[in-house]
């Protein structure tokens, strides 16, 4: 497989963003079911700002979305696509 400068790039910039296991436990919640940053911060044990700044990187890599209902915004995976990066690096693990 050849590989552009220019998506190796991407490539390492997701892969970057995957490098936090905060950021990890939050796709293995939204991997679920979509829900709010309140139920976020309960589920994964983490401070709302900490959520709200692994949400703006990974929204701004189109790895997660947020769609308004009412006063707050819930978020889930972009896509299928990301659903199964996610779930095939959870069964690499599994093979270690």
């Amino acid at each position: 497989m050849k590989l552009s400068n220019e998506h190796a790039e991407d490539l390492a910039q997701v892969m970057q963003a995957l490098s936090s296991p905060g950021r990890l436990l939050i796709l293995a919640r939204l991997d679920d079911s979509p829900c709010s940053v309140s139920t976020l911060v309960e589920d994964c044990g983490m401070a709302q700002a900490t959520i709200s700044n692994h949400l703006r990187i990974l929204r701004h890599l189109d790895l997660v979305t947020g769609q308004r209902e009412g006063r707050q915004v819930i978020y889930s995976l972009y896509d299928a696509h990301v659903q199964e990066f996610f779930r095939q690096a959870l069964g690499h693990i599994g093979h270690s």
